[in-house]
């Protein structure tokens, strides 16, 4: 029922924003992304070739100020409601409303899947408590702009979204981002605050994050803070990007990372905000290094070898790890 009514949408949504392209004189554009992601890991528990996630966006231009957004994604066999949004404004800021990744570090679908690790980083898919992870989609509405070398995001969310909620059915934490650019660094402040419960036991997360870009050489980082009601937590991490000048389609690179306080035992589904098992770790360490190779326009493939300390979540994540992605642009 829910995608009947989704699919209804998404056609009288097309066919207003086309029949308003021809009467702005604009031309109407439509395109896509079509993503499947193998992977292969040397873990006992998750040994073979597993299909784990599959990814499919549209978007849609009606004008240079107006655009829509429409996604599905499946992690591990569970199909949820990916962006899907709809983004307005003039040259200097704009407004999305629908349900979205809020700016929070590197947060955005590049960030954390074309990146040439197999894995994502820990912090990014840890327990913070009260049901949040720093890798979520949330729905409400965002205003983001900027001036000169400096931009900036804010937003007012339901950050405990369902799998299939398309727009909030209740606000409850405000989203702040603020980046400034100099020259080859680009430097982000971000932070995360509950609205529904203020003073004692207001969850309130707070990070930094950077990057660092010379000739074929790329750093990037991320550091985080905050409490929720449950506990403390916090972590980061940094990667290292080598791109040899006569090998220009393959990338060698390097992470360490750290994180500490509220983790699961197996996996965390950071959309749907189900977990196992909650304990309350040392500080996990972990230590990777790959190599990502272009194949070609469709096929892009990843391999890693990571180790690390016993504490959870690194205990889980050492070993090799080998991913294959396809995809199919239109």
């Amino acid at each position: 029922m829910k995608r009947t009514l989704l699919g209804w949408l998404f056609v009288c949504f097309l066919l207003g924003t086309e029949t308003h392209a021809k009467a702005q004189g604009d031309k109407f554009k439509l395109s896509g992304v079509m993503e499947n992601y193998w992977m292969a890991q040397g873990d006992r528990h998750t040994a073979g070739v597993r299909d784990i996630a599959n990814w499919t966006s549209l978007e849609g231009r009606v004008s240079p100020h107006l655009r829509f957004v429409l996604g599905e994604f499946e992690i591990f066999g569970k199909r949820i409601l990916d962006e899907n949004f709809v983004e307005f404004g003039g040259d200097k800021q704009q407004w999305r409303v629908g349900r979205f990744r809020s700016a929070f570090g590197h947060s955005d679908w590049t960030e954390l899947w074309y990146s040439g690790f197999p894995r994502q980083p820990l912090i990014k898919n840890m327990s913070l408590g009260s049901g949040l992870a720093l890798n979520r989609i949330d729905t409400g509405v965002d205003w983001h702009g900027g001036a000169g070398a400096m931009q900036y995001q804010v937003g007012l969310i339901d950050a405990h979204a369902r799998n299939w909620e398309p727009l909030p059915m209740r606000f409850n934490h405000v989203v702040g981002r603020v980046q400034f650019y100099k020259e080859s660094w680009i430097v982000g402040l971000n932070t995360l605050l509950e609205t529904e419960r203020i003073g004692t036991g207001q969850s309130r997360i707070f990070g930094l994050d950077w990057r660092w870009t010379a000739p074929h050489i790329q750093t990037r980082g991320e550091f985080f803070f905050g409490r929720t009601s449950k506990a403390h937590a916090s972590g980061y991490y940094f990667d290292i990007f080598y791109h040899p000048p006569k090998l220009t389609r393959t990338t060698f690179l390097a992470r360490l990372e750290a994180s500490s306080g509220i983790v699961t035992e197996g996996y965390y589904d950071p959309y749907s905000g189900a977990y196992t098992t909650v304990k309350e770790p040392g500080t996990a360490q972990l230590y990777t290094i790959g190599v990502k190779h272009i194949l070609s326009k469709y096929f892009t493939a990843e391999l890693s070898q990571a180790w690390g300390n016993g504490a959870s979540p690194a205990q889980s994540k050492q070993g090799w790890a080998f991913q294959l992605m396809t995809a199919i642009h239109f």
